[in-house]
C-alpha cells in the first residue's frame, strides 16, 4: 500500500465541513468580489479549498506534487460540478506551468514550510508576488514555531481514517526538533489494519521552524507591502510566544 494511499486516509480522517466553515470566509472577504476573482491554490492536496471557491463564483486553478492527489481532487471536482484547472508541479517549478496573473494565492496546511530551505521559501514567495496582480494578496498558514520550542510541544493528537481499499488507518505525529538547527522532524506513524495483522508504515519530513521575526523580512524582500498576522481565522490577535498558528495574509 502507497504512501500516497496513506495520506488519502489521512485527508478522509479531516472533519471537512468544520475547516471550511472556519477558513473560507477568511478567504473570500480578502476579495472584493469572489466573483471571477482568479485563485491559485497551492499544495492543493484533495482539492476541498479549490472546490468551494469555485462554488463561490472564483476562477479556480489548483496545483500539488502528488499525481493520485490531484486524480483525486479531479473526481471531487467532477462530483461537484466545479471547473478548476488542475495540475501536477511543485512550488520550485510552478511557475513553468502558470501563464496569468492572480487576484489571490492560497497556500494552507504548513505547506510552505516543507521547502528545504529559507532560500527556497524566498524564491517560492517572489514567484507568488510576482504572479499576483497589483493589490493581490497571498495568505498561508503555518504552525509558530516560537511558540511549539518555547512550550516543548512535540506530541500531536492520534487520528484515524480509512484507506481507498477500505483499510482502517491510525495515526501518530510527532516533532523531533533539531539542537542548533532551523529545523525539525516530523515522524509520521501510519498503523494499517491488514486482513489479521497490523502493518507500520514510519515517514520522515523536514519542516522548517517558521516564526514571524523569521518570514516577515521575507515577504518584505519580495515586495509585500501590508502584512498581517493572526493566530486563527477569526483574525485574533497573533502573539509569538504563545500562538500555536500562523496565518499570514501579505498585499502586493
Amino acid at each position: 500500500m502507497s504512501f500516497d494511499e496513506v495520506s488519502i486516509a489521512y485527508d478522509n480522517s479531516i472533519d471537512w465541513k468544520k475547516r471550511l466553515d472556519r477558513e473560507i470566509p477568511f478567504i473570500v472577504n480578502t476579495l472584493h468580489a469572489p466573483e471571477e476573482s482568479e485563485i491559485l491554490d497551492m499544495a492543493c492536496g484533495t482539492g476541498r479549498h479549490a472546490v468551494e471557491l469555485a462554488s463561490k463564483g472564483a476562477n479556480v486553478t489548483a496545483f500539488d506534487n502528488s499525481i493520485s492527489m490531484i486524480h483525486r481532487a479531479k473526481h471531487f471536482a467532477e462530483l461537484h460540478n466545479a471547473q478548476i484547472h488542475f495540475f501536477v508541479a511543485d512550488m520550485m517549478n510552478m511557475s513553468e506551468h502558470i501563464s496569468k496573473s492572480f487576484d489571490l494565492v492560497i497556500c494552507l496546511g504548513n505547506s510552505l514550510a516543507l521547502l528545504k530551505t529559507w532560500k527556497e521559501v524566498e524564491y517560492v514567495i517572489r514567484v507568488v508576488h510576482d504572479i499576483l496582480v497589483q493589490e493581490g494578496s497571498f495568505i498561508f498558514q503555518s504552525l509558530n514555531f516560537e511558540e511549539i520550542l518555547l512550550s516543548g510541544f512535540r506530541l500531536f493528537p492520534m487520528k484515524s481514517g480509512e484507506t481507498p481499499r477500505g483499510n482502517e488507518v491510525v495515526f501518530g505525529r510527532f516533532f523531533d526538533h533539531i539542537p542548533g538547527s532551523d529545523y525539525s522532524q516530523l515522524i509520521l506513524s501510519s498503523f494499517l489494519k491488514m486482513s489479521k495483522d497490523w502493518e507500520v508504515r514510519v515517514e520522515n519530513r523536514r519542516v522548517l521552524q517558521f516564526k514571524r521575526d523569521l518570514i516577515e523580512p521575507i515577504l518584505t524582500r519580495t515586495g509585500f507591502r501590508e502584512i498581517e498576522f493572526f493566530s486563527d481565522y477569526s483574525k485574533s490577535t497573533f502573539h509569538s510566544s504563545s500562538s500555536r498558528n500562523m496565518i499570514v495574509q501579505a498585499k502586493k
